[in-house]
């Protein structure tokens, strides 16, 4: 990893010198700032806005994917699809969400075809 010595020195000196006037999320922000100036790698908060993107992304997917695992759960209990359907998607969410997903039982009397593959 390359890094600009005369920058980070140049703003390091700066930040001692009015080392009294930061308190502790604003000398975090400016340590991580230097550090991303110096060689180029994503600063702190960037990454910090990157990780809220990705949870918000996250919590839209699950939004989405509870009303499919509810619809496949419907389609399976009246016969219209096989129950693993119902399971796979049960699964991924539970996987997406890290909680316990319902389960659907078999409760149909005969075979059901299975749905398409997409």
């Amino acid at each position: 990893m390359r890094i600009d010595h005369h920058y980070a020195r140049e703003k390091l000196t700066l930040l001692l010198r009015d080392l009294d006037s930061y308190n502790g999320d604003e000398f975090w922000r400016q340590m991580s700032r230097i550090a991303h100036g110096a060689t180029d790698h994503p600063s702190a908060e960037a990454l910090l806005l990157e990780r809220d993107a990705l949870a918000a992304d996250r919590a839209d997917l699950i939004k989405e994917l509870v009303p499919c695992q509810n619809v496949l759960h419907q389609l399976a209990h009246v016969g219209q699809c096989t129950p693993q359907y119902a399971n796979d998607a049960r699964d991924v969410l539970q996987r997406v969400t890290g909680g316990n997903a319902p389960t659907f039982e078999d409760h149909r009397k005969t075979e059901a075809t299975p749905c398409p593959p997409r």
